[in-house]
């Protein structure tokens, strides 16, 4: 909760921002950011957290939350362009594809371990301006590797 607190705060969410959050798993993310934000399309790949997801924000009572399936790598496009992209899982490389589904000053936040093989890393918020990406690291962070995301596998040695 601590990690997500500073993301969310460094985000800078403003309530009637659109925000994409990749690997929702059973919604907890996605709620907290609904409060803060006019719209949450929360994106999960397992069936079984969309599932406990979609029962946890129905309990919940949340109605600006829409829960979707589909690769966390690929985004979700339909609802593009996003105020802010969180992607709740470690991930070594970006698609083009999801910088593409930010708008005009959007955010893209998410941990980016240090090496291939470290699960510690850093809080990373890319922002998008008319003519450039730039890049931010925030904080140390270690959270697991989000499947979709690693470095494509070149030439190496295997026992």
């Amino acid at each position: 909760p601590f990690n997500l607190a500073q993301m969310i705060n460094a985000a800078k969410i403003n309530s009637d921002e659109m925000v994409l959050v990749i690997g929702s798993n059973t919604g907890y993310e996605s709620a907290i950011i609904s409060k803060l934000s006019s719209t949450v399309i929360a994106l999960e790949n397992s069936k079984r957290f969309k599932l406990e997801a979609e029962k946890n924000i129905r309990d919940l009572n949340i109605n600006n939350i829409i829960l979707v399936s589909g690769k966390h790598d690929l985004g979700y496009k339909k609802h593009a362009p996003y105020d802010i992209i969180f992607l709740l899982g470690s991930a070594i490389k970006i698609k083009d594809t999801l910088f593409n589904q930010m708008g005009a000053n959007g955010r893209l936040i998410l941990c980016e371990p240090l090496n291939s093989l470290s699960q510690e890393g850093k809080a990373v918020l890319y922002t998008k301006k008319i003519d450039a990406i730039t890049k931010q690291y925030l904080f140390n962070f270690t959270i697991s590797r989000m499947e979709g995301f690693d470095e494509p596998k070149k030439g190496f040695f295997e026992f």
